[in-house]
């Protein structure tokens, strides 16, 4: 939806830039779609903007309606978080799915798609299959087009790469009526089951990251160091502990947010890069166009949405930081592996249940940079994570969590309750009919 705020006709020529004040949308001036900037008589252009100040009411506004828009958070169960995974095309999709059918029994599963065809191909597929438990096949063109029609103009990412992750911030509006999203990459396995405790717990969700106030030796994202300049924030999240669970409601907190900051600290960028290309400007497109303004870029997506939640007095105790090293005496137990970390060659494979591997691997993050070798049923690390950070070598913090006082004294003694970590790895008791594997395999794949 459009936002009819007033709009400023910037008139400019080669020594002044002067606003104008007009009270009508742009593609209405002169009777003609306003899509560049337009020359004048005289060597002056004009280029359509929203004012600051109807950009600040609009934000108030919208802050107080989604303050009136509560719900109970102590009553929200587990079956009601929607697991996200989302990719471009569908036949690119790793088997991240297929985990989360094995060792995940609660809740469901949303495959969010871009391209059209597959979209439709899928849903027509499961709507004609004969199984009871179908996933929800759903589109995030309409926000990837937002990426694509903001940002086309621009080098510093691709269009895909802006796709797969800025739309993560408007999941509450792609998955209408859930509570709960937790947000799974597609190439990400689970190594154990999946517990209602490990995501909801006692009314708040449970957060695995890394605790930057005491392991100081380790990465901070500078888009968190922008957006909340000398606070003491938490870690890089960035394929580290799958699914990541957030509060829908407080995706469009955020998002109002992160266009409240950038106007605060670069009202003329944004205003330099918010043009009415094609009728009125939307307020989804309005935060990508803040996004984009943000000089040190996005960074992990994830340590965005945690350090929004950890910063914010209305949301910070809506959710059990499980942070370490020893943020409590509390271990992080891991729940998945990322297969990113083989470059996509082990992207299709993730362990089966009843495969058993070292309980080690389940004290966070030390199954950080870890993959499935399918050929010998075992977890091997990644040559290139040396530190386990899930960054490049070249890009990596001198020393390990291992080499580290605080993250030594952390695995001590989370490690000394073995019996816990052992039964974590029991293959779960319950299965899945084989028949339901196969048709979503079908639904998801023979498309293409």
């Amino acid at each position: 939806m459009s936002a009819h705020w007033p709009y400023t006709l910037w008139l400019t020529n080669h020594s002044c830039t002067r606003p104008l004040l007009i009270n009508q949308p742009g593609h209405q001036i002169l009777g003609k779609d306003i899509n560049k900037t337009k020359d004048l008589e005289g060597g002056q252009k004009f280029r359509i903007q929203p004012t600051i100040e109807a950009i600040r009411k609009y934000i108030s506004s919208e802050r107080l309606a989604t303050q009136s828009n509560t719900y109970e958070f102590s009553s929200v169960s587990a079956d009601q978080i929607v697991t996200a995974i989302g990719v471009h095309e569908f036949s690119e999709m790793g088997s991240g799915w297929k985990s989360w059918l094995n060792f995940c029994s609660f809740g469901k599963l949303a495959l969010i798609v871009s391209n059209r065809k597959a979209f439709r191909a899928s849903n027509a597929c499961f709507e004609s299959a004969n199984v009871t438990e179908i996933p929800l096949i759903l589109s995030k063109e309409r926000h990837e087009y937002f990426v694509q029609r903001r940002t086309h103009n621009t080098g510093r990412h691709t269009v895909r790469d802006w796709g797969k992750r800025v739309y993560k911030f408007f999941l509450d509006k792609i998955i209408e009526e859930a509570p709960v999203v937790s947000i799974m990459d597609d190439d990400a396995c689970f190594i154990r089951e999946l517990r209602p405790g490990d995501v909801l717990r006692q009314g708040r969700l449970v957060v695995r990251g890394q605790n930057l106030i005491q392991a100081r030796k380790l990465k901070r994202e500078a888009a968190v160091e922008w957006l909340w300049p000398g606070k003491l924030g938490i870690g890089y999240f960035g394929g580290m502990d799958f699914p990541y669970p957030v509060w829908s409601r407080m995706l469009q907190e955020f998002r109002l947010f992160v266009i409240e900051s950038v106007i605060e600290k670069m009202p003329l960028a944004l205003m330099n890069r918010t043009g009415i290309y094609y009728g009125n400007i939307s307020a989804d497109e309005l935060f990508v166009d803040a996004l984009y303004t943000i000089p040190t870029g996005i960074g992990d997506e994830y340590a965005l949405l945690y350090n929004f939640a950890y910063n914010s007095p209305a949301w910070k105790d809506k959710f059990h930081w499980n942070l370490v090293p020893m943020n409590s005496h509390e271990a992080a137990i891991a729940s998945t592996i990322h297969n990113t970390a083989t470059w996509g060659a082990n992207r299709y494979d993730c362990p089966a249940r009843g495969n058993h591997f070292p309980a080690e691997y389940l004290l966070f993050p030390r199954n950080v940079g870890l993959y499935y070798d399918i050929r010998n049923r075992t977890l091997k690390s990644a040559k290139f994570m040396p530190c386990m950070l899930g960054v490049s070598a070249e890009g990596c913090i001198s020393g390990t969590p291992d080499d580290n006082e605080a993250f030594r004294l952390y695995y001590d003694v989370a490690s000394r309750n073995s019996t816990l970590l052992e039964s974590l790895l029991e293959a779960p008791t319950w299965a899945r009919d084989a028949v339901v594997e196969k048709i979503w395999n079908r639904c998801i794949y023979s498309n293409f």
